[in-house]
């Protein structure tokens, strides 16, 4: 047990973290004894310590966490609340865990849409922090935790806030399947989130045709684009006249190719996926392309298609 705590609190990671603070330290050492350091050193170091006290004023904003849901092949959906973050679609966020660590800061795309009342990101479970996190949000492992009504009975003047007046949104596109079944928890998680950081995804809207190609996990940048085109979609719809304005609305064409090793992958955003099949105009502007390169059950797929046939 002692080699287990002395493992889980000093090794790893926070070596990692803490030998890395030592430049601290060499920063301390040339000052004093390199005489013209001071000139070359002086206005970059003024710079990061504003960029280190901006993201601190970042990272201790509010952040409510509302929904968790247990996804395919080891990924969890966190489904967030945070005042007055503004993203662009294909951006990523830092986050941490102080349950697990306070020094752990890890990157993960987000996968709502800007256009949406909540930020959401999709995390594969694999490894040591994510199983962790996992089972701090999740401990009964099961398909919808819901945390919100949490948030909502708060004594935090900030999540009262946040839940009282979210900003206006134009819609929103369902992540989970309705027939799962909900779990609430009596606690409250407590996650920090920095960001948003920027990415070349962001950059899609700028094209009238864009081609997106995307393998397991690594499709969660597109998840979010294409939630936001079709939101815009559904906004321009509702327009006065009802038609959709391609001014408005840009990519006018996407080229999807989702490529997985195993078929339950897929149901990670099965009902986004849907949701731009169902509507026949949004359906026009994607063209959506799978394709699964695992072992492949025949029998099984035999039973959906019938099944499906049925219904």
């Amino acid at each position: 047990k002692t080699f287990t705590f002395f493992k889980r609190k000093v090794g790893g990671y926070d070596i990692f973290w803490y030998t890395h603070k030592l430049y601290i330290l060499m920063l301390a050492l040339l000052w004093i004894h390199g005489p013209r350091f001071f000139m070359w050193s002086l206005y970059p170091i003024i710079l990061f310590i504003m960029e280190k006290a901006i993201r601190k004023i970042r990272k201790d904003e509010t952040t409510v966490v509302v929904t968790v849901i247990r996804k395919a092949s080891d990924v969890l959906c966190i489904q967030m609340r945070k005042r007055d973050f503004k993203y662009k679609a294909g951006q990523y966020l830092y986050l941490n865990c102080p349950s697990i660590s306070t020094n752990e800061w890890h990157p993960f795309t987000i996968t709502s849409a800007p256009e949406e009342n909540l930020l959401s990101v999709h995390i594969r479970c694999r490894g040591d922090w994510t199983t962790a996190l996992r089972g701090y949000l999740n401990p009964g492992n099961q398909e919808i935790v819901n945390y919100d009504h949490r948030a909502a009975t708060s004594k935090s003047s900030v999540q009262n806030k946040l839940n009282a007046t979210p900003p206006p949104k134009v819609g929103t596109l369902s992540l989970a399947d309705p027939d799962e079944v909900t779990t609430v928890y009596d606690f409250l998680p407590v996650l920090h989130t920095d960001g948003p950081y920027g990415s070349a995804s962001e950059h899609v809207f700028d094209y009238d045709v864009v081609m997106l190609v995307g393998a397991g996990i690594g499709v969660t940048p597109f998840a979010s684009i294409m939630k936001s085109i079709a939101l815009r979609h559904q906004r321009a719809k509702s327009g006065p006249n009802g038609s959709v304005n391609d001014a408005i609305v840009t990519p006018k064409k996407v080229f999807f190719y989702w490529v997985c090793g195993d078929a339950q992958e897929f149901e990670w955003f099965k009902c986004l996926l849907d949701d731009i099949e169902e509507d026949e105009e949004l359906a026009e502007r994607f063209s959506l392309n799978t394709f699964l390169t695992g072992e492949v059950n025949l029998e099984e797929i035999v039973q959906k298609a019938v099944h499906t046939k049925k219904s």
